[in-house]
């Protein structure tokens, strides 16, 4: 390095450096200077860089004249520098001038435009509206729909995780991965089994699916009818063991399982088939926009309805409500205006217990005008309850005082004047005793069977699931309050009262057959109980109970061996049935052996089982007589 750069940066070091000397003295004048050098460091630092270096190897050697040579420079880039400043400043001042006009002209057009399509959709169609707000409220969240993420928000990922590792087995499969279920690395692999879907029909918004069975599946469907009617449940894990994927096997198998009690296998079996179901989806088939719809009186498409609906069963058995509810919102879209599993019984009840409350008030709201869900006692009763529990979440419990909100106490007494017999079962199922003035008032007192069997129905569903919810300390103080209202009107001859009671000898007169499909699919046992004889009598089949009366199907169920007594067969016949179930003289009829020949088969296989146990009772006989004559010779003895 030369002699020249070197005198140039030690220059610059006594430059830098001087006001870190000065500052300690504290004079007035000095510390001007120290607060001059300060603010004029950085903007020496961004000088140094437009500056050519190069430019100063002419500098003369002396010291003295380098350092005012440096001082014009510096300032005259200070000058530069501010009139560059106030350059930029003036240049940004008048950009906002030059686009003024142009930004008019923008807003205009928006408006315009806004002002067209305004036009269009208020010319539009009131059922159009009404189909895209059915739509927008049934839409399905993906990230609430495995109830395995919700079980990890409740008790944290390595509670879960260590959970579901003790459940692994020896073999592991991987799986494609699932939105509604997690699939067990135990499961076996899923290969194509004949379950497919296809897009039926386009209408407005909405898209008609379709599911198919093909040849193949439909020769396994025919084996596993034949397990059913055999009424042995070994036959159907045959099938399953043969076809790990059949829909119909797994249901039918976890129904089994749930009466044994092993209610996790149940639940596994069920999400078996979830999983086989999703992975066959059609690629348009997007079932969280609510815009997909399935045909339930096609039989092929009913497994996916019961399949969904028994997997709602046990997500809620497990705690996840959320996961629940956005079940409900699935299912209702597949058919919102048939709703043939009757959903609308216990969505309310879902959004309650994961507090979606103004998702319910906003159901009610909407679906009002064209269902009247005010008619049905778990509605009735749930949109009071909400807009209750709402309004202590707004302002919250203040140690146990009650916030006041006029919308749930008229609600809830136009609730208990339009269902009064809904109150005593409710506080009974509560075991909560209330002032005798309510409970033994004549307005409350009224008996069951003055009201139709389908309300009488529609009110043991309702207090059988919700009644957990009416048990909180605050809310029965509120319903208490509210009783006291509605003694109060009906003492005072309120018309409401009197048009209410019309109203509940008029609107139910019959019961419709999802209502029975949906107690039978429910497990609530105290109200299947309830069922009239005539649907409790029936053959019902858990993997498709009460099939619609406009049923179709693409393939049908072979004709089953007549085994119906007929008057013409003999005593000998019947008892043979009664002791071989599978004993049937009408299937041997053509045989070249004639007809006596199933007969006489029958007679020598009882013979040789009679045989056989005479022989056993004589054996276990000689035994005993030997056993009661050893202690006799005993006693014979001379000793």
């Amino acid at each position: 390095m030369s002699s020249r750069a070197i005198r140039r940066l030690k220059r610059d070091q006594d430059i830098i450096y001087i006001p870190e000397a000065i500052t300690p003295n504290g004079e007035d004048d000095l510390v001007d200077d120290v607060d001059l050098a300060s603010d004029s460091k950085p903007k020496s630092k961004k000088k140094q860089k437009a500056v050519n270096l190069f430019s100063q190897l002419d500098v003369e050697d002396d010291r003295d004249d380098m350092v005012e040579d440096d001082d014009d420079e510096v300032t005259a880039m200070a000058d530069t520098s501010t009139t560059n400043k106030s350059k930029k400043k003036k240049k940004k001042k008048k950009k906002p001038r030059t686009d003024e006009p142009k930004l008019n002209m923008d807003y205009d057009d928006i408006d315009g435009a806004v002002g067209g399509v305004g036009d269009k959709i208020a010319n539009a169609k009131d059922g159009t509206h009404v189909l895209v707000n059915k739509i927008a409220l049934l839409t399905v969240d993906r990230r609430f729909l495995n109830a395995d993420n919700e079980m990890k928000r409740i008790f944290g990922s390595k509670v879960v995780k260590l959970a579901q590792s003790k459940q692994r087995g020896h073999q592991k499969h991987y799986h494609r991965a699932s939105v509604m279920v997690t699939p067990r690395e135990s499961w076996p692999r899923l290969d194509k089994l004949g379950l497919s879907m296809h897009l039926a029909e386009s209408k407005g918004h909405c898209q008609y699916f379709k599911i198919e069975h093909s040849l193949a599946y439909q020769h396994v469907q025919c084996l596993f009818w034949e397990a059913v009617d055999s009424l042995d449940h070994h036959n159907i894990a045959s099938v399953l063991n043969m076809y790990p994927y059949h829909i119909d096997s797994l249901m039918q198998l976890s129904e089994v399982c749930k009466m044994s009690e092993d209610l996790q296998m149940a639940a596994e079996l069920i999400e078996r088939a979830v999983y086989c179901f999703e992975c066959n989806f059609h690629t348009l088939f997007n079932f969280t926009q609510a815009n997909c719809r399935l045909d339930y009186s096609l039989q092929e498409n009913r497994a996916l309805f019961i399949t969904l609906f028994k997997h709602l069963n046990f997500v809620d058995s497990r705690g996840c409500h959320r996961t629940a509810l956005e079940l409900c919102k699935l299912l209702l879209g597949l058919d919102p205006d048939n709703d043939p599993l009757c959903v609308l019984l216990m969505i309310d009840y879902f959004a309650l217990r994961a507090s979606e409350h103004k998702f319910l008030t906003r159901l009610c709201d909407e679906w009002e005008t064209q269902r009247n869900l005010s008619q049905l006692p778990n509605f009735a009763f749930s949109l009071p309850l909400a807009l209750f529990n709402e309004a202590q979440d707004e302002k919250g419990f203040d140690d146990g005082v009650v916030v006041p909100c006029s919308a749930a106490d008229n609600k809830l007494q136009e609730a208990l004047i339009m269902f009064p017999s809904v109150l005593i079962p409710l506080l009974d199922k509560c075991g909560v005793i209330m002032p005798p003035c309510i409970v033994k008032h004549q307005f409350f007192q009224s008996p069951e069977s003055r009201n139709p069997d389908a309300l009488n129905l529609l009110v043991k569903l309702f207090v059988e699931r919700n009644f957990s919810l009416w048990k909180v300390p605050e809310v029965l103080t509120w319903l208490e309050a509210n009783c006291n209202t509605v003694i109060t009107r009906v003492d005072a001859g309120d018309v409401l009262v009197v048009d209410c009671t019309k109203h509940r000898q008029s609107r139910y007169r019959g019961t419709p057959r999802n209502i029975y499909r949906h107690v039978i699919l429910s497990d609530l046992d105290q109200v299947k109980a309830t069922l009239p004889k005539d649907i409790s009598s029936e053959v019902i089949m858990m993997y498709d109970p009460l099939p619609p009366l406009d049923n179709k199907a693409a393939y049908v169920k072979p004709a089953r061996a007549n085994r119906m007594v007929n008057n013409n067969e003999s005593y000998l016949s019947l008892f043979l049935r009664s002791l071989l179930p599978s004993y049937n003289v009408e299937n041997d009829e053509g045989d070249d052996q004639g007809a006596g020949a199933p007969v006489g088969q029958a007679v020598d296989f009882l013979t040789e089982s009679f045989q056989r146990i005479v022989q056993q009772l004589r054996s276990q006989r000689d035994q005993d007589g030997d056993d009661n004559q050893a202690p006799d010779t005993n006693q014979d003895d001379p000793s």
